[in-house]
Parts: C-alpha cells; structure tokens; sequence
C-alpha cells in the first residue's frame, strides 16, 4: 500500500447541471477559482457570496497525482484533506467567513472525471457552534460568520472520504488528470459568505502491482505418460488435454 502527497487542483469550471440533482450551479469567476489552485500564491480564498437564494458550485481538477509507473493500479482510497497552503504560507480549512451574517448550506463531492459522488459524509465530531448536519450528515448548514470545518490549526485534518473508501465511484488511473472534487452553496437567508482556503486538497490510497502474470504456457509436460498442455491465466490453471495423477 502507498499513498500520494496532498495534492492541489490546477483546474477548474462551474459544476452547472453535472451533479444531475436538478440544480444547475453557477461558478465563481476564474480568478476566484484560482486562488485555491496549489500553484497559486497570495489571495488564498475561493469565496461565493450570496444575497438571494441561489445554487452556486465549482468542480476542481487537474491534481497531478503523479501515477505513472509502470504496472497495475488498485486505488483504495481517497480523502479531501485540509493542510499547509501550498505556498507554506498557513493552514487551509473550509466554512463560512468573517464577513457571512447570513445562513447557507455547504455540500461537497468526488469527481472521477466522468462521473459525481453522492454528497459526502461530513464528520459530525469535528463541528462547531453554528454548523449542524442533515441529511444522512451530508448537508452543512452554517449560521453566521467564521464558521471552520475542522483544520484551524497546523496539520493535516480529512474533511471527507477515507484511505479505505472509493465514496461509491470506479477510478481509472487513465483519467487521474480529471479527478477532483466539488463544493455547492446554496443562501437559505441574509447574507451567506462561504468557501474554502488554498491548503485542501486529495490525498490517494493505492496498491501497485509491477510484475503481474497474465498469461504463462508450459507444454508439453508428462505426467504419467499423460502429454498436457497447463495455461496459467490469472491465477487459474487450465489442463488442455489428458490427465495428471498424483
């Protein structure tokens, strides 16, 4: 088993109709994406900023994982981790910030580049006063200004997912450039300021098998004056003709 580094998004687009929820998300403005991207330094806050209801939502890529040796891939896991800005500048985390007098509600999700995650499981001993859960734990209601999930510390903290959990998806190494994950917000009153700081990024859980057997043929082999063909394929032997006795 090995694992990658906390990696960062260098891409990113509004979610719109992709989440297949009924919703179609708007997405901040370009440059406000960027600031979370790890190649960023600077204005570290991807911000939305809502006045009226609305549903606005972002889906970030491009997290060079780095997964290219030769061999065979089983992902086992991947978290949403928040850590150390990438430019060591301090930590990351998500919430509402100083300036929200507002109430919104906050979902988050994986991406496997064709396909969303249902909305991930936030971890309910980890909240403080003014977030509260719902639906299953996967709907984060804030209510007022400087609201932080987990990480308002140094360290690295898991906001969503697990080493040993795919969050119901299939992933395919071939597509690791278009993995990420996605935040929606919605305004339920008031002014709702919300979002995330540079620092989360996904942390990936995988095995890598480098000499895999596919296909071996011995023949011909004499047992018993018995000629046979044995296919190992995959860990199964096949025996083609005759028989072997022991």
């Amino acid at each position: 088993m090995a694992v990658t580094a906390i990696k960062g998004p260098t891409a990113g687009a509004a979610i719109g109709t992709g989440i297949g929820d009924g919703n179609n998300y708007a997405g901040a403005s370009s440059g406000i994406r960027q600031r979370i991207f790890e190649t960023q330094t600077g204005t570290n806050a991807y911000a939305h900023v809502a006045t009226s209801t609305s549903t606005e939502g972002d889906v970030f890529t491009g997290f060079n994982f780095g997964l290219t040796d030769e061999g065979t891939y089983e992902i086992l896991g991947l978290e949403i981790v928040a850590g150390t800005d990438f430019d060591g500048s301090g930590n990351s985390y998500m919430g509402s910030f100083g300036s929200s007098s507002g109430t919104g509600i906050i979902r988050c999700y994986f991406y496997n580049g064709t396909a969303f995650s249902s909305a991930l499981e936030w971890d309910s001993s980890a909240l403080v006063s003014g977030i509260a859960l719902s639906d299953s734990d996967t709907t984060a209601t804030f209510t007022g200004g400087n609201k932080r999930y987990i990480n308002t510390t140094s360290g690295d903290d898991v906001l969503f997912g697990a080493n040993d959990t795919l969050s119901g998806l299939a992933w395919d190494v071939d597509d690791q450039d278009d993995w990420g994950f996605a935040f929606t917000f919605q305004q339920t009153s008031g002014t709702f300021v919300a979002g995330v700081l540079r620092g989360v990024g996904i942390r990936v859980t995988y095995s890598l098998d480098t000499d895999p057997v596919d296909s071996v043929i011995i023949n011909p082999l004499t047992y018993n004056n018995q000629i046979n063909n044995i296919l190992l394929n995959s860990g199964n032997i096949t025996i083609s003709s005759g028989n072997i006795f022991l």
